[in-house]
């Protein structure tokens, strides 16, 4: 006889996403939204070694893990990265059971910047997106842009993506009392569909130093007729992973207070000097840059 019983968690999943989501009937499909959630947890901000979290994580192969059902969708995960390895060991740590719990295909993209310029999030974001596409054996329908040290304590705060809305993710942030950090913020944790990240031309190449380039990016989204949901804010309490802040982006108290838009990507120039899975870091795709350098043209529709 075939259980009645309901999960409630499951249920309000399926009501907060009933205009957001397609349930597939197809055989074998994995259940969406997911069951056997854990819900909101304490993180857990232990400094494990790689050789340990690659053991503990074995059902990353190569960067990459594929559920024995089949997934509601196939997700990149972009990590743009500098100089943060014990906050990194704490991020594998607390993300990867909890996408895994999700049923979700995914994937981790480590993209890191090797130079000495002011740091490039959105540059490296583009870097990963390029990469991610050019794996075909993945076909990825969904990009989320996940930073380093902003960490997910629920596992109903879902990975995934909706074609006519973008998604963020962090809109509940230890550091400011559990509450968005300012009004309109989309920066930290945030999913567009790679559709949409091709619509709007991804991010400005053009912001060295930290903030201003996810503001930038809602804007691209929004000229592109994209609008920004949490339909699970509810969940989408994130803790903190302490670091030296970076220097902040030239002009970005500006660029804000004018709405400036940069308008287009600039052409990306750039020497990957290791594009494999990372020998100690075995559950990434690990793309490490050497030098940028910014060509003064813009892309017409593509990165």
């Amino acid at each position: 006889m075939q259980s009645t019983y309901q999960n409630p968690e499951h249920e309000e999943l399926k009501e907060l996403l009933k205009d957001q989501i397609t349930i597939s009937e197809k055989d074998n499909s994995c259940k969406w939204p997911p069951v056997g959630l854990y819900g909101r947890e304490v993180l857990n901000k232990t400094v494990i070694p790689y050789d340990d979290l690659a053991r503990i994580y074995s059902f990353m192969k190569k960067g990459h893990h594929i559920p024995s059902c089949r997934p509601y969708q196939k997700v990149a995960i972009i990590v743009p990265y500098r100089n943060r390895e014990q906050q990194l060991k704490i991020f594998f740590n607390n993300v990867l059971p909890r996408i895994y719990r999700q049923k979700q295909e995914f994937g981790i993209y480590l993209v890191e910047q090797a130079d000495d310029h002011p740091f490039n999030r959105g540059m490296l974001s583009n870097i990963g997106y390029e990469h991610a596409m050019q794996e075909d054996m993945y076909s990825y329908d969904c990009i989320v842009i996940h930073d380093v040290d902003m960490l997910p304590e629920d596992d109903r705060n879902l990975y995934f993506c909706n074609d006519t809305v973008a998604y963020h993710l962090a809109g509940k942030m230890e550091r400011k009392n559990y509450s968005m950090i300012y009004p309109g913020f989309f920066g930290g944790i945030s999913s567009v569909s790679t559709e949409q990240y091709k619509k709007c031309n991804g991010f400005s190449n053009a912001f060295f130093g930290w903030g201003a380039e996810d503001d930038d990016f809602k804007r691209r989204l929004n000229n592109a007729g994209f609008h920004i949901s949490r339909p699970l804010e509810k969940f989408s309490h994130c803790g903190d992973v302490e670091h030296i802040k970076a220097e902040p982006a030239k002009q970005r108290q500006r660029d804000r207070q004018h709405n400036i838009n940069t308008g287009h990507s600039l052409h990306l120039l750039y020497c990957i000097i290791q594009n494999k899975t990372d020998v100690k870091r075995p559950f990434v795709h690990n793309h490490k840059m050497q030098k940028i350098h910014l060509a003064n043209r813009a892309f017409d529709k593509t990165l």
